[in-house]
């Protein structure tokens, strides 16, 4: 579970809902099925209608990945692209045929693949960063999805609303009735608002830092690999790499190096002791 995501939702909701209790509101009065309906499946079908079908098709991926999050092992990436670097080095490229069958990365299984296959750096760097730019291209898509949800509901909130308009003022023989219609009938246009800016345009946001964050990662990776390829000492294969961390990985990597420092050894003890 994403802490982030389910902290921002807690207080986005959260805050709302304090804000009308203090008030001395009634969130019943707030509650409208109709409204619901028509701002969330009307808003899902104009984004469906937006997009081809395999981008639709992402978009319940997408939900999950937000609540999931999503992680890179910065330091395990280094490590692991050293560890490949020093065997290059000893062995040749050939020998890493082997290394290619126990890969679980993908971009990392092709990138082997070509070397081995005897690509040289230049072809290997081009179609690398070909690669990452597909994967880019898919993560903002994914964050496109998500502005254009946001987008179209305080509009359809709109349309909710008007159609609750129409159905009340239809009904002018009850005015008893004319005020607790009318305040129901913009419940669709806080729907729209309000779900809109509280939660999917900040997810689309999110969806646009996550696909930034691993279009870096796999840029620091297609480094790794070119170096390799280049022959380059494994000691600059980690420089290289490590030139595409992010501060805050890299502070991470730092704390735990001091964690695991030995500290100094213990006196000697004295004969008198």
């Amino acid at each position: 579970m994403d802490k982030a995501t389910l902290l921002g939702l807690l207080l986005a909701f959260g805050g709302v809902v304090l804000g009308v209790a203090l008030e001395g509101g009634h969130l019943s009065a707030y509650l409208s099925l109709s409204s619901f309906l028509i701002v969330i499946i009307g808003s899902l079908g104009a984004m469906v209608l937006a997009f081809p079908m395999h981008d639709v098709i992402r978009f319940g991926q997408c939900c999950l990945v937000i609540f999931r999050g999503v992680k890179h092992d910065w330091e395990s990436a280094v490590r692991h692209m050293m560890d490949i670097a020093t065997q290059a080095r000893r062995n040749g490229v050939l020998s890493l045929e082997p290394t290619i069958k126990e890969e679980k990365d993908d971009f990392v299984k092709s990138g082997l693949r070509m070397m081995v296959d005897g690509a040289d750096t230049e072809v290997l760097e081009h179609v690398l960063d070909q690669k990452v730019e597909s994967r880019h291209y898919v993560g903002k898509q994914n964050e496109k999805m998500f502005e254009v949800l946001g987008g179209f509901m305080p509009t359809l909130g709109i349309v909710g609303t008007v159609t609750s308009l129409i159905h009340v003022l239809g009904n002018l023989s009850e005015p008893d009735k004319l005020g607790s219609g009318i305040a129901a009938a913009f419940t669709a246009t806080l729907y729209g608002v309000g779900i809109a800016n509280l939660a999917v345009l900040p997810i689309a946001a999110k969806m646009r830092a996550i696909a930034q964050e691993e279009a870096t990662f796999y840029r620091m990776v297609a480094a790794g690999l070119v170096a390799v390829q280049s022959g380059d000492n494994p000691l600059w294969v980690e420089q290289k790499m490590r030139a595409f961390v992010p501060a805050h990985e890299a502070a991470k990597t730092a704390r735990a190096a001091v964690g695991k420092k030995p500290g100094p050894p213990p006196p000697a003890k004295t004969a008198a002791a």
